[in-house]
This record gives structure tokens, C-alpha cells and sequence, in this order.
């Protein structure tokens, strides 16, 4: 059996659940939005990373065959 006011408003402990369950919405709301970003970040560094790796090994190609000596027949 709940108590309730007459006049329609909430008991000071209901008021009080309504603040604690507010506060830990707003927590995991946060958290959750956190982790998202940094998997995110974290994808697109991995990305980021291998596109440098290919780039520098494409130009090591380029400047290696650039430099090779004439074959002499």
C-alpha cells in the first residue's frame, strides 16, 4: 500500500527515487555515449594508421625503382 497526498503531488520519498533514477540515467547516458566515441576514435586511428603504412610503402616502391642502375645487356 502506497500513501499518497490528496492533492495529487509525490510523497518527498518518491521525489527523492525520481532525482536517484534521473542522476543514474544520466550517468549511463554519458557512459555509454563515451565508450561509443571512443570505439569510434578508435577505429578511424586504426584506419588512419594503416593508409600512413601503405602511403610510405607505396613511395619506398616509387623511390626504389627510381634509384635502380641501368641494366647492362
Amino acid at each position: 500500500m502506497t500513501l499518497r497526498r490528496t492533492d495529487g503531488t509525490a510523497m518527498p520519498s518518491e521525489r527523492g527515487v525520481s532525482a536517484i533514477l534521473g542522476l543514474v540515467l544520466l550517468i549511463g547516458m554519458v557512459a555509454t555515449i563515451s565508450v561509443g566515441i571512443l570505439l569510434v576514435a578508435g577505429e578511424m586511428m586504426g584506419d588512419t594508421e594503416q593508409r600512413a603504412e601503405n602511403d610510405r610503402i607505396e613511395k619506398s616502391f616509387t623511390v626504389g625503382s627510381s634509384h635502380r642502375s641501368p641494366v647492362l645487356t
